[in-house]
């Protein structure tokens, strides 16, 4: 919901890491505070991917986090009115 509200694309490498570097140039929709809030929120991500690759498998966690993006999609989709 965050990344929606700052109208931004995480399933793009790229994207995530200027957010994660607090470029809030990647916004489309300027919202401080929803940013600030997505940049934490992904600087703790990160860390957690991490451990559950080690405690799962690479292959397991990519298709967690697949299954996450397409909920994510799913609801900024419907967001778009159509």
């Amino acid at each position: 919901m965050l990344a929606i509200a700052c109208n931004i694309d995480l399933n793009r490498h790229e994207v995530a890491n200027r957010v994660l570097k607090n470029d809030s140039s990647v916004c489309r929709r300027k919202n401080p505070a929803a940013f600030e809030k997505l940049r934490h929120h992904l600087m703790a991500f990160f860390p957690l991917e991490n451990k559950a690759i080690e405690n799962l498998s690479a292959e397991n966690v990519g298709e967690i986090l697949n299954e996450v993006r397409a909920s994510i999609r799913a609801l900024r989709d419907a967001g778009k009115g159509g």
